[in-house]
């Protein structure tokens, strides 16, 4: 990527988790779970990138109240989400399953704009010095499975 930023780093996971929700939720529970098990480690590792390499260099420049606070409180309802939407594709109730998928999908699709249009252009100025330090970061995480 020429002249990347951590909006577009972001971005792009961003636009990947969605193609994912759409690939599980047209799988449902008729499949070996591979579908939902990619969107699984896709948003856990979206959030770990965030949590781990960007929210407490923010918070320390900025402190701890504000959007990151925000942010972390998000992440934990999503996770909330994740853990309910697996827990019944297990059960292989596909209804349960469809509409424990379409919430966690709306509210990440909600806490991504939130990210995208307030928090991005924030670290892309706050940490423009940085930028090269941190994508490198982010980078070397995007290939870890959780």
């Amino acid at each position: 990527m020429e002249n990347p930023t951590i909006s577009a780093f972001l971005t792009d996971e961003h636009r990947n988790i969605h193609t994912l929700f759409e690939q599980a939720g047209n799988a449902g529970c008729d499949d070996d779970g591979r579908a939902f098990m990619a969107l699984h480690t896709a948003v856990t590792r979206n959030l770990g990138i965030e949590e781990q390499v960007l929210f407490e260099p923010f918070e320390e420049r900025m402190g701890e109240d504000g959007p990151i606070a925000v942010m972390r409180a998000e992440h934990d309802r999503i996770r909330i989400l994740l853990a309910r939407a697996a827990e019944e594709r297990a059960c292989r109730s596909s209804a349960a399953f469809r509409t424990a998928l379409n919430t966690l999908a709306a509210t990440i699709r909600d806490h991504h704009a939130r990210e995208e249009n307030v928090l991005c252009p924030t670290l892309d100025t706050l940490f423009a010095t940085e930028r090269d330090d941190l994508l490198e970061a982010m980078e070397a995480m995007a290939g870890v499975q959780y």
